[in-house]
């Protein structure tokens, strides 16, 4: 589970998907949240 702390994540709109980036890891969350919203659309 993700969570948000106040300052550390962005929330990013692309492509209609809504992308919770990390400063501190970088592309690694950014990552991580595509492939879970991707396992949701694809299980959903």
């Amino acid at each position: 589970m993700i969570t948000l702390t106040g300052g550390k994540y962005r929330r990013l709109r692309v492509g209609g998907h809504r992308i919770i980036f990390n400063v501190e890891h970088g592309e690694s969350t950014t990552l991580a949240v595509l492939r879970v919203r991707h396992r949701r659309e694809t299980c959903g």
